[in-house]
């Protein structure tokens, strides 16, 4: 026996990486197989500097569709696209210290597009950022306006009791967390 079956046993999946597409399919494929194995809630502990959007709302589809709630823990930091997956877990909690920042939804495409292209991105990226209103207002309960001026707006960096506030958590870590033991 080694640590490594002691981790299995915790039901704890991490993103500790920019949330990319093999990111999202790890996380979902790890997150599906535990709900396979036991009824048992699952925790995803996050630390990331952020990511796509489309890969982060992949998760959170594959959250939403999952059997089995999904709480999210927050440590180290927890930015940009990372914020999209930590708002949407059943229960939402933070280590102390824990640092978050929102900022501007921003597209990744390159500007050497031509005009007509251009354009018609602009409807996926207009629909992205609605979804994005909409996701950040169901998990948080702000207010439309609210969620543009302090979610989607210029980077904003945080700490774990803002976030408290903004409805990002529901709760500060702030004791020891529970580890199940297993027999040798």
């Amino acid at each position: 026996m080694n640590w490594t079956d002691g981790w299995a046993k915790q039901r704890i999946i991490t993103i500790f990486s920019d949330v990319t597409n093999d990111c999202a399919r790890d996380t979902i494929f790890q997150m599906w197989g535990l709900a396979a194995l036991s009824n048992e809630p699952i925790s995803l502990l996050l630390n990331t500097p952020g990511g796509e959007v489309p890969h982060a709302m992949a998760i959170v589809q594959a959250m939403k569709a999952c059997p089995v709630p999904v709480n999210t823990i927050a440590i180290g930091r927890v930015y940009s696209a990372g914020l999209i997956v930590m708002v949407a877990g059943k229960n939402r909690t933070a280590f102390p210290d824990t640092l978050f920042m929102a900022h501007e939804f921003h597209n990744t495409r390159q500007t050497s597009a031509s005009y007509r292209s251009l354009k018609r991105a602009r409807v996926a990226d207009d629909w992205t950022y609605k979804k994005l209103l909409i996701h950040f207002q169901v998990h948080t309960g702000l207010s439309r306006e609210r969620v543009k001026k302090e979610l989607l707006s210029s980077e904003y960096y945080f700490d774990q009791t803002i976030a408290v506030d903004l409805g990002i958590i529901d709760e500060i870590i702030q004791d020891k967390i529970k580890i199940e033991r297993i027999e040798q």
